[in-house]
């Protein structure tokens, strides 16, 4: 009985089908990781079906007007807005800490008018301190900076 039972078992095992087992093999989808470069556009339009972000429109904001872009001579009022500016903040310099060269004089008081801000220098190198008023043309808003000369 019991070699009865080895041959039905011997042939059970023989019946079986073999299993072969192989090398599994990991390959990249996205081209940015090495995968196929055919799957670009395909990836592409995906997340591009998918995205929900929308890019915010080019507007600029200048004294309540919005325009789509800016010309021309808005870029050189900016320009000259900004040299106008930074002409005042060597002078605004050269009075308080004084440039030896003689060039700054006692009790000057100067008014620029920039289109958005006026300026406004008060003292020289003979008083103590120069001040500084910044008028916005649009608000009438003042800024008062007191700068001591040294």
């Amino acid at each position: 009985m019991f070699t009865q039972m080895l041959r039905a078992l011997a042939v059970a095992l023989l019946a079986l089908p073999v299993a072969h087992g192989s090398e599994l093999v990991h390959s990249f989808v996205n081209p940015d990781f090495g995968g196929n470069p055919f799957n670009y556009s395909n990836l592409m339009s995906g997340a591009n079906a998918i995205n929900k972000f929308k890019a915010p429109t080019t507007k600029t904001t200048t004294s309540n007007t919005t325009t789509a872009a800016k010309t021309s001579a808005d870029l050189f009022a900016e320009q000259f807005n900004a040299l106008l500016l930074n002409r005042l903040a060597n002078r605004l310099v050269d009075q308080a800490v004084g440039t030896g060269t003689g060039t700054t004089t006692e009790g000057t008081n100067s008014v620029f008018n920039t289109g958005v801000n006026t300026i406004m220098l008060e003292g020289g190198v003979g008083s103590t301190a120069t001040r500084v008023t910044i008028i916005d043309n649009a608000t009438g808003n003042r800024t008062v900076l007191d700068v001591p000369n040294l």
